[in-house]
């Protein structure tokens, strides 16, 4: 019984540390799309203006 605490215990753990990077490289994915995005409508509105 203690055995299968442990387990699930050191299953949930690494289950939440891989879940928050995932979330980590996630938001610097958005962050990095998002920059250039900004970047090619500065450029469109430069041609425009």
């Amino acid at each position: 019984m203690l055995e299968a605490l442990i387990i699930a215990g050191v299953t949930g753990a690494v289950s939440a540390i891989v879940t928050i990077a995932t979330i980590k490289t996630d938001m610097a994915w958005v962050k990095r799309v998002l920059s250039q995005q900004h970047n090619r409508i500065s450029k469109l509105e430069g041609k425009i203006l």
